[in-house]
């Protein structure tokens, strides 16, 4: 193969456009009933001999193409070893904790390290009894290797958040607790329509995503920039008109008026600021993942746009949240005869197509999303107690709950599940209207549903809870009660 950067971008483009023609393929066949693993059965189409897959993994680190017969440096000899010595315990060597039954099975006279526990995400070490020295390791792959010698104690939730957690927050307030957990600033994103002066000036300093709502914060982190003595890189949220969706103006710069297109203008022409991000949220319980493929193209729009006009580079998009869960919005709000929950698959299907096709791999900005609800709501649920009940002039019967909105704020949009807490199958069911216990007309769980004939005392389970409820829930006439956490 030719070893020039042309040949190289000629290479890697043709095999990513063959990669993002069979990944569809290969997920439209899984529609379909086809089994095993969507990355293997897109390899196994996409590269036509394994000298062209190490070719091509190795061109996307490096501005030439492997000399595969003659290799001269180390890193092309490294990948003629992977063509050309096929010993199976290569592969059994470089994981970590395989080689360790090797090892025992061959009865090896070299003991390995004693190994204290596995687990398969970060959050698993938060249950393991850690002994005062350690080293931490991943099973594959290096870089992420943690030694803590037992002289300056290191904090769970520290470690934990140094494997690769980030956090999400958008007051000074939330700042300040991400950093108690143990995030850096580096691990920190920053949103918001309101950021308080020492909220951005502490951001600044500890080196956060900083994404800019309005001009007004553009003149502010200049400022902080300046009298640090040291250029800032921020990111930036835009705002646009969807086909299906209201505009979420009030949040960024506009992108078709050009608010947005002067704003990133701005940023260039400092000598204080960089541009290396893009931000943008469309929404809330979005049930039409294709709308997210249109919010991604108009993003990769203006990144092009911007990165063409201006001496900018784009690191990263965050495209925010709105995924929804598996809950049921009032009729009101949406009849239910349309809600059809996507489930992340479509929601990836329709955000990574559109970035993909837009940029090489080696060239693609790292994606963040705020998948909150979409992962925690189904994680909790409510018991609450019947406390009173009665019949109301319309004639449907009534229970009173000793929970209302003061605790189930998602309430106001959310049709919730509502069972008995046992089994009253043998009841007849009719029409309730379920309330809370505060002093309100507006304290309604659910304005129709139909249950057992319950009475005082017995108990119901409402769900899913999980998201936006214990942070929004108020201590109006009631104080708030114990959450249990059940492993």
């Amino acid at each position: 193969m030719e070893r020039t950067r042309s040949e190289r971008d000629r290479f890697v483009t043709r095999i990513d456009r063959r990669m993002r023609w069979n990944h569809r393929c290969a997920r439209l066949g899984r529609l379909f009933g086809a089994t095993g693993g969507l990355q293997a059965a897109v390899y196994d189409a996409t590269f036509r001999s394994d000298a062209e897959a190490v070719s091509y993994f190795y061109a996307l680190t490096n501005d030439h193409l492997p000399d595969l017969d003659d290799p001269t440096w180390l890193n092309e000899k490294i990948r003629w070893q992977f063509l050309h010595h096929r010993n199976p315990l290569m592969s059994l060597a470089a994981d970590k904790i395989a080689v360790r039954e090797y090892l025992l099975h061959k009865q090896a006279r070299v003991a390995a390290p004693a190994m204290i526990a596995t687990g398969a995400a970060p959050d698993d070490l938060l249950a393991v009894d850690l002994p005062a020295r350690f080293v931490l390791k991943t099973a594959h792959g290096s870089g992420q290797i943690r030694i803590v010698d037992g002289t300056t104690p290191v904090p769970r939730p520290e470690l934990v958040r140094q494997l690769g957690a980030w956090a999400e927050v958008v007051s000074e307030w939330e700042y300040e607790l991400a950093r108690k957990m143990g995030n850096p600033g580096n691990r920190i994103i920053f949103n918001g329509p309101y950021k308080s002066p020492r909220g951005l000036q502490i951001a600044v300093q500890d080196g956060a995503m900083i994404n800019i709502d309005s001009f007004d914060e553009i003149y502010e982190i200049e400022q902080i920039a300046e009298d640090l003595g040291r250029e800032v890189e921020i990111g930036m949220r835009v705002n646009m008109n969807l086909s299906t969706l209201q505009s979420w103006d009030r949040f960024g710069l506009n992108m078709e008026s050009g608010q947005a297109f002067e704003a990133a203008r701005r940023i260039a022409a400092s000598k204080w600021l960089r541009l290396v991000g893009i931000h943008s949220h469309i929404g809330t319980f979005v049930l039409n993942a294709e709308v997210y493929r249109e919010q991604v193209r108009k993003l990769i729009g203006f990144v092009q746009q911007i990165q063409q006009a201006e001496s900018i580079k784009i690191r990263y998009i965050d495209i925010g949240g709105g995924f929804a869960s598996h809950n049921k919005l009032k009729a009101s709000i949406y009849p239910a005869a349309y809600q059809t929950i996507p489930s992340f698959d479509q929601y990836a299907e329709a955000i990574t197509a559109e970035l993909l096709n837009a940029f090489p791999a080696a060239q693609l900005p790292t994606l963040f999303l705020e998948t909150g609800r979409g992962l925690v709501d189904e994680s909790a649920f409510l018991i609450a107690q019947v406390v009173a009940t009665k019949r109301m002039n319309s004639g449907m019967r009534m229970l009173v709950l000793d929970a209302g909105v003061n605790l189930l704020f998602t309430s106001f949009w959310y049709d919730h599940t509502i069972l008995p807490a046992e089994n009253k199958a043998q009841l007849n069911q009719e029409a309730h209207h379920i309330y809370g216990p505060l002093c309100m007309q507006i304290d309604e769980i659910c304005n129709t549903i139909q249950m057992p004939y319950l009475e005082k005392g017995d108990q119901v389970v409402i769900s899913p809870v999980g998201a936006y409820n214990n942070t929004q829930w108020m201590q109006f006439i009631r104080l708030r009660p114990p959450v249990v956490l059940i492993g």
